[in-house]
């Protein structure tokens, strides 16, 4: 059995201890980040070409409040891969999850879900409703995926297909770097500085296994899982809503619609990654939302 954190949170003023650590659930070893303390933690998920280090920065804030857990999914990071690319399915993903925090001893938790993580959050609160104790969702749709969005995440799969990863990557930031839609993004690789922007982009991209493309892609533009159980979901739940993500601004706005006393957090300045592009107002909307979650106000 792994290590698990255990006893009060450490002084403020000391630096917080981080455990990189793997757990295996079934023939999958998952890797993760385990900071803080607590019996209750709160269990990060990234999204689609991404990986846990999109949480590292803002890993000692968030175990301020207890013990904070982010891992890679299955198919990314330093997480194992599936067997067969069939398996990569917003279920099978939910079921590995369960796996993980069932290697951990956790019994309940509260999950961010970040785009594919977010639907991979709220399958587990449907399917394992007492395994979730609240649910903070962001980047993520109701419906089937139309127009530019659609075309983007198709062409990622037809590029990797055709002309591999890295390709994928040099067309992908030469787009991004021609773009001024997304001033938030422009922000992002200011602060971070380029060169390790890029390299972290380009570091989850050649994790990924490449079996998981044409899958996960599909999930992600057809089949937003359980959209028409969302009434099922029971626990506290918040939905952060991006001010430059369309069309997925409206999309998270049906969504809080649709879940039973959600709660809407609108972030006017940020696109489809807020925890990295407006790190202080996705910070304070998840401090609210714990609060809220775990008795507060």
């Amino acid at each position: 059995m792994l290590p698990l954190h255990a006893g009060p949170l450490p002084d403020a003023a000391q630096p917080l201890a981080r455990v990189k650590a793997r757990a295996r659930t079934g023939s999958i070893e998952i890797a993760y980040d385990d900071l803080g303390a607590g019996d209750r933690p709160l269990v990060l998920l990234h999204g689609f070409f991404a990986s846990r280090d999109d949480w590292h920065d803002l890993l000692p804030r968030l175990a301020a409040h207890g013990r904070t857990l982010a891992l890679d999914l299955p198919g990314h990071g330093e997480s194992g891969r599936f067997a067969k690319a069939a398996d990569y399915t917003v279920e099978r993903l939910a079921d590995r999850v369960i796996g993980f925090l069932d290697a951990l001893g956790v019994e309940r938790c509260d999950v961010v879900g970040h785009s594919l993580g977010a639907l991979v959050a709220r399958a587990l609160a449907i399917r394992h409703p007492a395994r979730v104790a609240s649910l903070l969702l962001m980047s993520t749709s109701v419906r089937p995926l139309e127009g530019a969005p659609r075309g983007v995440y198709e062409g990622a799969a037809r590029i990797v297909r055709d002309a591999g990863i890295v390709a994928f990557y040099e067309i992908g930031r030469a787009a991004v770097e021609r773009s001024v839609t997304r001033p938030s993004v422009a922000r992002s690789i200011r602060r971070m500085g380029a060169e390790r922007y890029w390299r972290r982009v380009r570091t989850n991209l050649l994790a990924i296994d490449i079996q998981a493309f044409p899958p996960l892609v599909r999930c992600l533009v057809d089949g937003p899982d359980c959209a028409d159980r969302l009434g099922e979901i029971t626990c506290p739940t918040t939905v952060i809503a991006c001010g430059e993500d369309e069309p997925f601004q409206v999309e998270c706005e049906a969504l809080a619609a649709r879940i039973p006393g959600a709660r809407l957090v609108r972030i006017a300045d940020a696109a489809h990654s807020p925890h990295i592009e407006h790190e202080a107002a996705w910070l304070d909307a998840v401090s609210r939302h714990l609060r809220w979650a775990r008795g507060g106000a």
